[in-house]
């Protein structure tokens, strides 16, 4: 069969109508496994990179989330527009080699299905998709597995209108390319595998067989590297904590073991000086690493409201104890707890995580009017930027 390799955009151009209705094994392979390590999308913000015919987004935004999406393909564009009558989604005509049309940390999800092999500068992009990323989101790639192009595979359709294969032009990436690509662009990897066609996939879909049990897919999902915690986040659930600085605040105290900190905690014996933004996210870890969920919050709710009334800390919208910031953090705390797993010791766990020692990480969650309101104060309520993970 003569072969025609196309640029990339004219490839995929031509390649839309036929795009949804070839039988590729390669999407049906990759499918369940984008919604296994996206997971619930419900009130976030998505970002398609490279949406092509729309197949990721409409399916997130079926399921909740308000996406935007892009590509440079006017008519894969075209029919993935079709498709999105009374969703959320926004669609941009965009050239992912150039700056993305977002402001920075716009984003709780970002998406790139199947694109990166055909992106020369990888470092490029994914530093663009850390750019659109907020602090608290994860991104997710999916790419076909280098170990095809061993077989002379990369992406490609049968043009039937002339008889022969088109190949949008690719570029011969090994997997240490996108990993190193994503950690010069600031990411850590949490997931990363590879997948082969099984009998299941090759019985379903016939062009899957002649690949049985060989490498055709891997994922990645990545999130950002933690900063350093700037000066004003050591603030509290409670907003009754001392305004200065936690990293001067741990180095002027001894470091305790955990069952020494839950000591002190249960017994108030900590002053307010000593009690900052990190030693709450540490209690709440340790808490959770021993109770379920209900419980832990139920300790730290009445372990925080003790030292308050030990301190006669006034109760005001802005000091005292605080139901919904309290509870708002114990879901991240459990949320990181549990996708990425215990540590040794309760600091360990916060050194790698440091993400949760920013307070502004519920600017993604709570608009200011909300966070401070008498009901959020009072009781737990839901947030209304996007959704917290559940416990």
């Amino acid at each position: 069969m003569p072969v025609e390799v196309l640029p990339t955009r004219e490839g995929y151009d031509r390649w839309a109508a036929v795009y949804d209705s070839d039988g590729n094994p390669l999407i049906a392979l990759e499918e369940p496994w984008m919604d296994r390590l996206v997971g619930d999308v419900k009130k976030l913000k998505l970002l398609d990179v490279g949406c092509g015919t729309g197949r990721h987004a409409v399916r997130f935004a079926g399921a909740g989330a308000a996406v935007d999406a892009i590509d440079f393909s006017e008519a894969m564009l075209e029919k993935a527009r079709s498709k999105a009558d009374g969703l959320s989604i926004r669609f941009h005509t965009h050239d992912l080699s150039m700056r993305f049309p977002f402001p920075d940390a716009s984003f709780d999800r970002v998406i790139c299905s199947l694109v990166l092999e055909h992106i020369p500068d990888l470092q490029g992009i994914f530093r663009e998709m850390a750019r659109v990323c907020s602090s608290w989101g994860n991104v997710v790639v999916s790419n076909m597995h280098p170990a095809m192009m061993l077989q002379g595979v990369q992406a490609r359709f049968h043009d039937e209108s002339t008889g022969h294969e088109i190949r949008p032009a690719s570029c011969p990436h090994q997997i240490s390319d996108y990993v190193m690509g994503a950690a010069k662009a600031g990411f850590v990897l949490d997931h990363l595998s590879e997948h082969a066609v099984d009998e299941a996939l090759a019985a379903r879909l016939p062009r899957a067989r002649r690949y049985l049990g060989w490498p055709m897919l891997f994922m990645m999902r990545l999130r950002l590297a933690a900063s350093p915690m700037p000066k004003e986040a050591a603030a509290s659930f409670s907003s009754s904590s001392s305004p200065r600085s936690q990293a001067n605040a741990s180095s002027e105290q001894p470091r305790m073991t955990d069952n020494e900190f839950l000591a002190a905690f249960e017994a108030c014996r900590f002053s307010l000086d000593q009690w900052h933004h990190r030693e709450h996210i540490r209690i709440a870890y340790l808490y959770l690493l021993r109770h379920p969920f209900d419980e832990a919050v139920r300790k730290v709710r009445s372990g925080i409201q003790a030292l308050n009334a030990t301190h006669k800390v006034p109760d005001a919208i802005d000091r005292g104890y605080h139901e919904t910031m309290t509870q708002a953090w114990m879901r991240l705390v459990y949320f990181t707890l549990h996708e990425f797993g215990a540590k040794e010791t309760a600091d360990a766990f916060l050194d790698e995580h440091t993400q949760l020692l920013s307070k502004r990480a519920l600017r993604f969650f709570y608009s200011r009017e909300r966070i401070m309101s008498p009901e959020a104060k009072r009781g737990f309520v839901e947030p209304d930027l996007a959704a917290l993970p559940r416990p």
